[in-house]
């Protein structure tokens, strides 16, 4: 090679050294970075992976099961682990069951009819009385209750049916240690004397009027209800012993309906 040549050669051989020179070096060592996992994150991490793949598939099971049932809140409560019971199927009420169960039911509205007819008329402003004679029959027979209600005493007239309070001593001639009693008395109406403020009265099956007229104060009202024999059943209800008894009644009824509810044949 010439002396030119190799001149040549040195001075393109220093450009292309320049050059190389200018390039940066961008690049960087990678770096390794090692991820330390534990087992029980692995194992959680799985848990988790399962889970959701078993919820998927759920999702689309019961989407199936919904469009059956319908939107039904019970078929999409959750469960928070406790186990809800089946409601059993009732079977059909046994025969003696339906007996004892009419039986309870019967005696329950027995009972309280009657207690009703006791305390009805007290509160629309009546009062009862049982009739223990028999000088008002036949119209008003022994053991029947009367229902009376306040009048006026100078509005009566003949004919008319009344209660008013008496004693033993006037009324039935009495002398004994009950001469004094006070009682209520049911007699007719035969003369209304305005200006002495007396009525005289009379029962029906006695023969004479009675022997003292009665006082305008005496008056307790005019009978405008009377129901035949009630006076037997509703004498010694009217007692406190009767009203405990009553309540106990009403109280056997109601078991008798909830036991012969209770009998039923399996199905």
């Amino acid at each position: 090679m010439s002396r030119v040549e190799r001149h040549a050669a040195e001075e393109a051989a220093k450009k292309g050294n320049k050059n190389k020179n200018k390039v940066k070096d961008v690049s960087r060592p990678v770096e390794r970075i090692d991820f330390a996992v534990d087992e029980s994150s692995e194992n959680e991490y799985a848990k988790r992976v399962q889970a959701a793949q078993t919820g998927r598939t759920d999702k689309a099971q019961t989407g199936g099961a919904h469009a059956r049932k319908g939107a039904d809140p019970e078929f999409w409560k959750e469960d928070n682990g406790s186990t809800t019971k089946k409601k059993k199927r009732k079977g059909r009420v046994t025969p003696f069951g339906k007996f004892l169960n009419f039986i309870g039911t019967v005696i329950m509205l027995a009972a309280i009819v009657i207690s009703l007819a006791l305390a009805l008329p007290s509160l629309t402003g009546l009062k009862s009385f049982v009739v223990v004679s028999g000088s008002m029959e036949p119209e008003i027979p022994v053991g029947s209750m009367v229902y009376s209600k306040e009048v006026n005493p100078k509005t009566l007239q003949p004919g008319d049916v009344i209660v008013f309070y008496t004693t033993n001593a006037i009324m039935n001639g009495a002398t004994d240690g009950a001469a004094n009693d006070v009682i209520p008395v049911t007699h007719r109406v035969v003369e209304n004397n305005t200006e002495t403020g007396e009525i005289i009265t009379k029962g029906d099956a006695n023969e004479n009027n009675d022997l003292s007229p009665v006082m305008y104060n005496n008056v307790v009202g005019i009978v405008v209800k009377h129901v035949p024999k009630f006076g037997y059943i509703a004498s010694p209800i009217a007692t406190t012993t009767g009203k405990i008894a009553m309540v106990m009644i009403i109280l056997a009824g109601y078991l008798l309906t909830e036991v012969g509810s209770r009998l039923r044949k399996k199905i």
